[in-house]
C-alpha cells in the first residue's frame, strides 16, 4: 500500500490572535485570569506575525505614549520608597497597553466587527447581572471583576458610546441588529445610571456634542443626538439617587482637598513621582468625608502627577495628541470605519474628560478604551494603504 504523506497546514496566526482577543474582551467583566492569559497569548501571536513579516508595525504617537507609560512605571518604581509595591502597578498598565498594540494590528474588518459584538454582548450580560443585583438587594450596581461602582459606570458608558456609534454609522448592520443593539444599549445605560457616578456622563455629553457638530452636515445625526439627550435625562430623572447627585457639589469639596495634597506630592517628586500605590491622603475634620483615607487622587491627571511625575504626564500628552491627530486626519472611511472612529472618540472622551474627576485609566475600563483605540488605528491605517494603492494604480474600489 502506498504511503500517504500528510501535509500540515501553516497555522493561521491572524485567526488565532482574533480568537484570543475575542475571549479576552468577552471575559473582562467575568474572569481576571483568563482575560489576562488570553491577552498575553494574543500579544505573543502578534510578535510571531511581526517576526514572520506577516504584519508591519507602524508606531504612531499613541503607540509611543503607551510605551512611555510603561517606562514611567519602571522609573517611578526605581525611586519609590517601596519599589516592589510600585512595580506591581506595571501589571495593569502592561495589560491595557498590550490590548492597544494587539488591537492596532487587527486589520480584518470581520474580525473587528466580531470583537465589537463580543464586547457588546458581554457588557450587556454584565449589566443584566448588575441591574438584577440592585433589584434584589438595593444599593448600587455590583459586578466583581469590574471592581467598584465608579469603575462599572465608566466601563458601561464607554461600551454605550461604542454601541451608539455602531447604530448610527455602521453600514455592516441590518435594521434588526441595530434595534437589538439599541435594546442592549438601554440596559447598559440603566446599569451605568444605577452605579450613581457622574464623571463618565461628562464624556457621554461631550460625545453627544460631537454628534451634533458632525450633524451639521447630516440631519440624521442631529436626530440621534437629540434622542440620546432625551433618553439620558429621562432615565436620570426616573432614578432619584442619580438625579440628586447631579445637583450636589459635596464630593467636589473633598476632591479639591485631594488634588491639593496630590500637587504637594508632585512638587516633592516632580520627575518620576512618589511611586505607584504610594498615594495616601487622610481627610481632616471640617471637610466632607472627614476621617476617610483615600489611596488615589480621584483625578487621572493629579494621580499620575503625584505617583508617576512628569514622565508619565508626557505619555498622556502623546496619547491625547496622538488620538486627535488620528481622528482629525481619518478621511474617506467606510460606514464601519466611521463607527470605529466615533466609538474610539466616545472611549477617549469618557476616559480623559471623566479623568478630571476620577482615575479612569486602569482596570477593565482601560482595556475597553485601549481596544477601541487600537481597532480604530488599525482600520485607519488599512484605509490609508488602500488610498495609497489607488493613487498609484488609479484602479479598484477604495472602500467596500
Amino acid at each position: 500500500m502506498a504511503s500517504r504523506s500528510i501535509k500540515l497546514s501553516k497555522p493561521d496566526l491572524s485567526t488565532i490572535k482574533f480568537i484570543l482577543v475575542l475571549v479576552m474582551i468577552a471575559l473582562v467583566p467575568f474572569s481576571e485570569s483568563i482575560k489576562t492569559i488570553s491577552m498575553y497569548l494574543a500579544f505573543a501571536v502578534m510578535l510571531a506575525q511581526f517576526y514572520s513579516k506577516e504584519i508591519k508595525l507602524s508606531l504612531t504617537p499613541m503607540h509611543w505614549g503607551f510605551l512611555l507609560l510603561i517606562v514611567s512605571v519602571l522609573a517611578c518604581s526605581l525611586f519609590a520608597d517601596n519599589p516592589a509595591k510600585s512595580l506591581r502597578g506595571i501589571r495593569d498598565i502592561l495589560l491595557y497597553s498590550t490590548v492597544f498594540f494587539v488591537a492596532s494590528s487587527i486589520s480584518n474588518e470581520k474580525h473587528a466587527r466580531a470583537i465589537l459584538w463580543a464586547f457588546y454582548i458581554s457588557t450587556t450580560a454584565a449589566a443584566l447581572i448588575g441591574v438584577a443585583y440592585v433589584i434584589q438587594s438595593g444599593g448600587r450596581v455590583e459586578i466583581s471583576q469590574l471592581r467598584n461602582p465608579n469603575y462599572i459606570a465608566v466601563y458601561m458608558v464607554i461600551a454605550l458610546t461604542s454601541m451608539c456609534s455602531t447604530i448610527i454609522f455602521s453600514d455592516r448592520e441590518t435594521w434588526r441588529s441595530k434595534v437589538l443593539l439599541g435594546g442592549m444599549g438601554l440596559l447598559v445605560l440603566t446599569a451605568a445610571i444605577l452605579a450613581v457616578f457622574r464623571a463618565p456622563f461628562l464624556g457621554f455629553a461631550l460625545f453627544i456634542f460631537a454628534l451634533l457638530y458632525a450633524g451639521g452636515k447630516r440631519r440624521k445625526l442631529l436626530l440621534y443626538a437629540a434622542a440620546l439627550i432625551c433618553i439620558l435625562l429621562f432615565a436620570s430623572f426616573l432614578y432619584s439617587p442619580m438625579w440628586s447627585k447631579l445637583i450636589t457639589t459635596k464630593s467636589l469639596v473633598a476632591r479639591l482637598y485631594l488634588w491639593e495634597y496630590a500637587f504637594d506630592v508632585f512638587k516633592e517628586h516632580p520627575l518620576v513621582g512618589a511611586g505607584i500605590d504610594h498615594f495616601k491622603c487622610y481627610i481632616p475634620p471640617g471637610v466632607p468625608d472627614a476621617g476617610k483615607t483615600y489611596y488615589d487622587a480621584h483625578s487621572l491627571y493629579m494621580n499620575v502627577a503625584a505617583q508617576m511625575g512628569l514622565l508619565a504626564l508626557t505619555s498622556l500628552v502623546f496619547i491625547i495628541v496622538g488620538f486627535f491627530h488620528e481622528f482629525i486626519s481619518a478621511k474617506k472611511l467606510s460606514g464601519f470605519g466611521e463607527s470605529l472612529k466615533y466609538g474610539a472618540l466616545g472611549g477617549f472622551l469618557v476616559t480623559f474628560s471623566g479623568g478630571l474627576f476620577d482615575t479612569t485609566l486602569h482596570h477593565g475600563h482601560a482595556v475597553a478604551f485601549a481596544l477601541l483605540m487600537g481597532l480604530f488605528v488599525a482600520h485607519r491605517s488599512q484605509t490609508e494603504d488602500k488610498l495609497a494603492v489607488h493613487d498609484k494604480t488609479g484602479e479598484g474600489d477604495l472602500i467596500s
